[in-house]
C-alpha cells in the first residue's frame, strides 16, 4: 500500500491484527511506453544504487506510468535520481492520482 500517513496507516491495520511491515520507497513518474522505464534503471546502475524490487501502475489520466522503487539505500537512491533531473513523487502526489 501507498498511504499518505504511513504512521496512521500502520497503527489502524496493527488494531486490526494485521501484520504490517513499512518500507520507504522511492516514486518516479515515467512515461509509459517501451524503454520508459529504461533511463530511471539506467540512472540508478550507473550510480551503483542496487534495486532491491519495483512495481509500477499506470495512471489513465496523464498516460504515464507511476514507478515505485525500493532500493538498498533510499536516501542516495532519491539523491542519484534528483542529481540527474528525475522528479521524485511523495506519497501525497500518488495518492492524489
Amino acid at each position: 500500500m501507498i498511504v499518505p500517513d504511513p504512521e496512521l496507516a500502520e497503527k489502524k491495520l496493527t488494531e486490526e491484527n494485521f501484520v504490517v511491515k513499512v518500507n520507504e520507497v522511492i516514486g518516479v513518474e515515467v512515461d509509459d511506453e517501451p524503454g520508459g522505464l529504461d533511463t530511471v534503471l539506467g540512472i540508478l546502475n550507473k550510480a551503483d544504487v542496487n534495486v532491491e524490487y519495483i512495481y509500477a501502475f499506470v495512471e489513465k489520466k496523464t498516460n504515464k506510468a507511476i514507478v515505485v522503487i525500493r532500493t538498498e539505500d533510499i536516501d542516495r537512491g532519491i539523491k542519484v535520481l534528483e542529481d540527474a533531473g528525475v522528479d521524485i513523487l511523495n506519497a501525497r502526489d500518488v495518492d492524489l492520482l
